[in-house]
């Protein structure tokens, strides 16, 4: 989720909850579910194409300011910034970490929209969402004509599923990003792991990997950054220098 991008995630859980009879309380200033801080990372070999794929690990955050039933604290996702970086355009896939009573929570979610406001969103359960499991994503182009991208997940050595297709988004090409963001700003940690990473060219050629790498954006705290250890694979943790 970009910075900018009004999000639903609190209406999803909260009905979700609801039907439990627990409603979920209003965010907090300090822990605001309509904008969030982080670590995007993109490919450099990469021009802007048609898919980004890989393997991302669910991961267990610090819930700083976020710890109450139904907030969102956390989420790490593949995601195309369909467009290029200014158009505000998006289309993700990835896991999110949710506060309960008894402690967080992790699922599974895709998102997309157009000039920074939520299109579509969906919130669900998953046996791909669990801590220290490697879950592989991917956002690709579907109908070229239309601007449709798909979002895809696997794990457990299966195929693929399609969960969901967004609308027209009005690009047929993006950059293939990586991002980890926490909505806290009293503590949140942004630890992370990619790997496997590959892009799809505008010839729908996949490559091998993503070569080298450079910051889409950072709205971090200066302590956190992210650092590669191959072509195809990187990390975010507290590094005093990194990517971005």
């Amino acid at each position: 989720m970009k910075l900018e991008k009004c999000l639903t995630v609190v209406v999803a859980v909260a009905g979700a909850l609801g039907a439990a009879g627990v409603t979920a309380p209003a965010a907090l200033a300090s822990c605001s579910q309509t904008s969030d801080t982080g670590i995007w990372v993109r490919s450099a070999d990469s021009t802007m194409g048609h898919g980004v794929q890989g393997q991302v690990l669910v991961h267990s955050q610090n819930a700083g300011d976020c710890p109450a039933a139904g907030y969102v604290s956390g989420e790490g996702t593949m995601y195309m910034g369909v467009g290029g970086g200014t158009t505000g355009n998006w289309a993700e896939i990835g896991w999110q970490q949710i506060q309960n009573l008894g402690g967080p929570t992790w699922e599974l979610f895709t998102e997309w929209g157009t000039n920074g406001q939520t299109s579509g969103e969906h919130l669900f359960t998953s046996g791909c969402a669990a801590v220290n499991t490697w879950t592989t994503f991917k956002v690709v182009l579907t109908d070229a004509t239309n601007h449709l991208w798909a979002m895809q997940y696997a794990c457990n050595g299966g195929g693929f599923t399609t969960h969901s297709t967004s609308n027209n988004l009005f690009y047929g090409y993006g950059w293939p990003e990586g991002e980890i963001s926490h909505h806290s700003t009293n503590g949140p940690t942004y630890y992370d792991s990619y790997q496997s990473l590959i892009y799809k060219n505008r010839s729908d050629v996949w490559s091998t990997s993503w070569g080298s790498y450079a910051c889409a954006n950072d709205t971090a705290p200066i302590s956190w950054d992210a650092r590669s250890s191959s072509p195809s694979a990187y990390t975010t943790s507290t590094y005093s220098s990194g990517i971005c």
